[in-house]
């Protein structure tokens, strides 16, 4: 089993815009009521699953990230946690600072 799976959550209506502001033409498979059954899939599977973790991303890719590098770092620390029966990982979490995009 893994120890993370993260999932990004594109509402449907917003993943075709993206397809169709990139450029692209949806193909056989990317129509809204497709879109909307697989996703709906994918997130009750998620949340069947301990490992689970539900990323929105239909917003803004820096919010996407840091919220992805959070999820990753909660499961490190949980994983340090319970292999070496240090601390609590939350608090070390609460502690570690979540580095910030730099668009620069």
């Amino acid at each position: 089993m893994p120890d993370i799976v993260l999932v990004l959550d594109v509402d449907p209506g917003c993943g075709l815009t993206r397809i169709r502001n990139r450029g692209d033409k949806p193909n056989l498979f990317e129509d809204q009521a497709a879109l909307t059954v697989i996703r709906e899939i994918y997130l009750s599977l998620t949340k069947s699953q301990p490992e689970g973790r539900i990323i929105p991303a239909g917003g803004d890719m820096k919010e996407c990230f840091e919220e992805c590098l959070r999820a990753f770092i909660q499961a490190v620390m949980n994983k340090l946690a319970t292999g070496l029966h240090v601390e609590s990982a939350a608090e070390k979490l609460e502690a570690t600072p979540v580095p910030r995009w730099n668009s620069a």
